[in-house]
Order: structure tokens, then sequence, then C-alpha cells
């Protein structure tokens, strides 16, 4: 089965760009889909988060409400994890101040130093399925606080291992203010309190991006990492994302855009990304569903989700899989022609649909 929808359109609602959904089941059985709004570019200041929810696994969703700004700043990257056994929710977003970014009084409309702009890595713990929150905790990634260090960086979809870890998977720019470090928060007590593993530098230009982890067996992870090389580079860990074996290069061809991986209830692995190779961040399409039977040793089952031209876009996206088993993605789709504006769709399908692709 597959069906495909437009959520929201780029235009509406008072922003031209909406980016980054994240849909997630939550453990009281709704479902929450998250995502950025802004205007002109994703580096926009005062943009907004919006949220809303299904109980019918997508056919029909509540009206969108702004979930959270931060006046002056940037928000995005925000992400969940349900812990396992209870009705706690973690919740973990970044806010950037951008720095040189030139102002036409209307919308920020260039950004020029990267290095400079400090992100900030917040945690809100809910204890009731996401209908209370606490008080935001910054997490300090890097020790920026203390040693006032600049980081800009991001956190990536958080997971909780068989053994009860947390971890939550980070990428951040290199003080050459060029290429990216990925690397991996843990916590052993629900969140409460943090540490950093060890860095994971790839070789190539702009180094290893947004890490996308899956666990195949206790304490055994499969992770695969955006680069610039034109392919998917992978590594594994056997201590639970402590430690990580040295970086290869995949033969899973890829432009420089993020991959998405997901552990399905069958044990099969399920990867959804741009599936043409290119050492530039385009083309970003077309969307492809790929299912590992293996253990992410090969993927014998592929099927393209969507497809585009040009500088169009199908990327950015979600994916989640629902209790009766299938797959809810959502997609940022994004319009090149000038002035460019960004939807969100939302499709499901199940592993039947890719294995009959």
């Amino acid at each position: 089965m597959f069906t495909h929808k437009s959520f929201i359109r780029g235009g509406s609602g008072g922003w031209s760009h909406y980016q980054g959904p994240f849909p997630h089941q939550l453990p009281d059985g709704r479902v929450i889909l998250l995502y950025c709004a802004y205007k002109e570019q994703e580096t926009f200041l005062d943009n907004a988060i919006y949220y809303c929810f299904t109980t019918d696994k997508g056919e029909t969703w509540t009206p969108p409400e702004i979930f959270m700004t931060a006046p002056g700043a940037n928000v995005s990257h925000i992400t969940m994890v349900n812990l396992k056994g209870t009705q706690k929710v973690l919740l973990f977003w970044r806010e950037t101040f951008f720095k040189g970014a030139s102002d036409d009084s209307k919308t920020v409309s260039s950004i020029k130093d990267y290095a400079r702009s400090v992100a900030r890595i917040f945690v809100r713990t809910s204890e009731d399925s996401a209908r209370t929150w606490s008080a935001p905790r910054q997490i300090d990634m890097l020790g920026e606080v203390a040693h006032g260090r600049f980081f800009y960086g991001g956190p990536l979809v958080p997971q909780q291992i068989i053994s009860g870890r947390i971890i939550l998977p980070f990428t951040y720019l290199h003080e050459d203010g060029y290429s990216h470090v990925a690397s991996f928060m843990t916590s052993n007590d629900s969140g409460e309190t943090w540490a950093k593993g060890y860095d994971i530098v790839i070789p190539v230009p702009r180094g290893a991006m947004e890490p996308t982890p899956v666990e195949l067996s206790r304490d055994h992870l499969y992770c695969l990492f955006r680069t610039k090389s034109g392919f998917l580079w992978e590594s594994t860990s056997s201590d639970g994302a402590l430690t990580w074996t040295e970086p290869k290069q995949t033969t899973i061809p890829s432009p420089e855009s993020m991959p998405q991986l997901l552990k399905l209830k069958s044990g099969n692995c399920l990867l959804v990304w741009n599936s043409q190779s290119s050492v530039e961040n385009y083309p970003r399409w077309p969307l492809t569903a790929a299912l590992s039977t293996d253990g992410c040793k090969t993927w014998a089952f592929k099927r393209d989700i969507a497809t585009e031209t040009g500088r169009n876009q199908l990327s950015n996206h979600g994916i989640t899989q629902l209790d009766d088993g299938r797959i809810l993605l959502a997609l940022s789709h994004y319009h090149a022609l000038k002035p460019t504006s960004s939807d969100i769709e939302t499709v499901v399908f199940d592993e039947d649909w890719v294995k009959n692709g």
C-alpha cells in the first residue's frame, strides 16, 4: 500500500518555506508532526516550529499550531524519543544565533559566518506522553559553556537502545569553519546527565555529516553518514555507541543530502535517501526507499517514492513506523523556481510496497 498527500504548501500561513518535518508516534498512540517554518532561507531569524496531531495514522490532522519560537534566534532540528515502558518522552531542539547576516529589513538574505554562529541544544521532558513539558535544560555538547568555545551543530534523531541507554547523534562544525564532525551524546539515567563520545571524522570535503544509526542487536549499531563524496559512508559500534570503527565509503550513491535509517518491527532495516551520486548537494531526487534483510550488509529491495527535476528537492525527511507496521514519512518538497517555496508532504507505505517495486 502507498498513499501520498500534500500537508501544507509553502506560502500559506505567512511563511514561504516549511522544512524538516519530524513525525513521531507517542506512547499513548497519538502521532505528532513537528516542522519548521521560515521566510526565504532556513537561517531566517525569528522563525517558528509548528505541531499537529493525528489519531487515524495520518488520514487527518489537527490544525497546525505554533509549538516554539525564539525571538532573535532560529529554532530547528526538533526531535523526540520515547522511553520504553513509560509515558516519558524527551524532546530535543537547536536554537541558533546566526552571525554575519545581512538584512534587507524584511528577511535575512545571507549568512556569511557559520563558524561564529552559536548554537545551543536543549532538552525538555514530558512524563505524560507529550501533554505537558518540563522547563528546558541546555545540553553542553562540547564544553562550550565552561570554556567559551563556539559551537555550531545540531541534534539528529535520538533512540533508546536495548540496554536502556539513550543515544543522541549530532554533528558540529570543526574549528576550521568548513569540515563537520559527527559524535554521539549518551545518557544512562533517562536523560538526566549526558556524556560525549569521541569524534568521527571522514576525510572528504565537509567531513562527516548527519549520522543516522540503527541497533542491529544488543549494543551492536550500524550508522550511515551524509558526505560530499558522492556516496554514503558507514561505521559500526559494538559497545552501545561509545566507540566506533573507522568510517569507510559504501557503494550507496548519494548527493550531499541527509539519509534516514529505521529498524523495523520485522527486524529489517529501512533506508530512505536521495539515490543519485553527486559531490554537490543536488540533485536531491529521487527520494528512494530500500530494505535490508541482512543487517544493512546489502539492500535487496529498492523503490522510488517520488522524483523531481533540476534544482527542486525531495529531502530533509523524517520517518516513523506506526503501531500497525506501516511507515509514515514526512518530507520537505522544495521548489527552486523563484520566489522559492517549500511544502510538507506525507507518504504512508509498508514493507510489501517496497519489496514489490
